[in-house]
């Protein structure tokens, strides 16, 4: 069991499990499990110069 999402660059290893949506503009791939009755945002934060995407909406239930 998967706790929280996490995010990598490019497509995932098992793209099947995924589905595609745009999100702000962004091409995610969402798991199929993941149902979210609040809107998907992506933040963009920055600390110390690090800079990190951050997906909020999804809530452990």
């Amino acid at each position: 069991m998967k706790l929280t999402p996490s995010v990598g660059l490019g497509p995932p290893k098992t793209p099947g499990d995924y589905r595609v949506v745009d999100i702000d503009g962004v091409q995610m791939h969402v798991p199929g499990d993941l149902d979210s009755p609040f809107p998907l945002v992506i933040k963009l934060r920055s600390l110390f110069g690090f800079k990190s995407l951050q997906l909020e909406g999804w809530k452990l239930i």
